[in-house]
């Protein structure tokens, strides 16, 4: 197996408790209404908490990777990752970066529950993605070996 697929596919997987309880609370809690992000985690679960601050370097780390993915794939055909699973992870961190620095705007609108639920379908059709392509992927891998 490719070292630099791996070495993705590691942080990838280290970089899913920021992605999911960022989600969770930016999304899941605020379509009851806006809240203080991130307080009842650090008050209510300190270890899920350590978790997802050990997590967040990864999220940022894949970004960053995913850039430079898509920055490579404008010069270059192949890269060493399907562009399908590239450009919807960058995707959503770019958006999932956008509401959290616009959240006290958004969250005590009337656009609440609208953009929770975009978010929450763009985190859900992420992850199928992902799952449809690296299973694909790595059935191509083992063939050529």
């Amino acid at each position: 197996m490719n070292k630099t697929y791996l070495t993705y596919k590691i942080i990838l997987i280290l970089a899913v408790p920021a992605a999911f309880w960022t989600s969770f609370e930016m999304y899941g809690l605020t379509m009851l209404g806006s809240q203080r992000l991130f307080y009842s985690i650090s008050h209510a679960y300190p270890v899920i908490y350590s978790i997802v601050l050990l997590s967040l370097p990864f999220f940022f780390v894949t970004a960053l990777f995913n850039s430079v993915l898509t920055l490579l794939s404008l010069f270059k055909e192949n890269i060493i990752m399907p562009m399908n699973i590239v450009a919807s992870i960058l995707l959503f961190q770019l958006l999932h970066a956008l509401a959290l620095v616009t959240y006290e705007h958004w969250a005590p609108s009337g656009f609440r529950v609208l953009i929770c639920i975009i978010s929450l379908v763009s985190l859900f059709s992420v992850i199928v993605i992902c799952y449809k392509e690296f299973v694909t992927y790595n059935k191509q891998i083992k063939r050529t070996q």
